[in-house]
């Protein structure tokens, strides 16, 4: 959450997950949730107006939250699971392959 604007190029930011710290607008990106609160707000403020918003759950539905969740998801894997990941892709798209190769023959 921005809290205060600094300057041109700074601005006072809290959140769940965040201390509150001046952060630099070329580290920032603004989404289309908001929350209602006043300048400068406490952390207290911050957190139930999160809450009552409730921006977790609005996140977790974007495309956005679902890639980064899959990007963390596929670092964590180990070595044979990332066999098994590319074994079923060569799998579909060998039945692509094969689907599109009887629709030409159709034609």
């Amino acid at each position: 959450v921005i809290l205060d604007v600094i300057d041109s190029n700074r601005a006072w930011v809290d959140g769940p997950g965040l201390s509150r710290q001046q952060m630099n607008f070329r580290r920032l990106t603004l989404t289309k949730f908001t929350v209602n609160i006043l300048r400068g707000a406490r952390q207290k403020i911050v957190k139930k107006a999160w809450e009552d918003a409730n921006i977790d759950s609005k996140w977790n539905e974007t495309a956005w939250a679902k890639r980064l969740s899959e990007q963390k998801r596929r670092a964590n894997l180990n070595d044979f699971e990332r066999f098994q990941i590319m074994i079923n892709r060569k799998k579909r798209s060998a039945a692509a392959r094969k689907n599109l190769k009887q629709l030409k023959a159709q034609k």
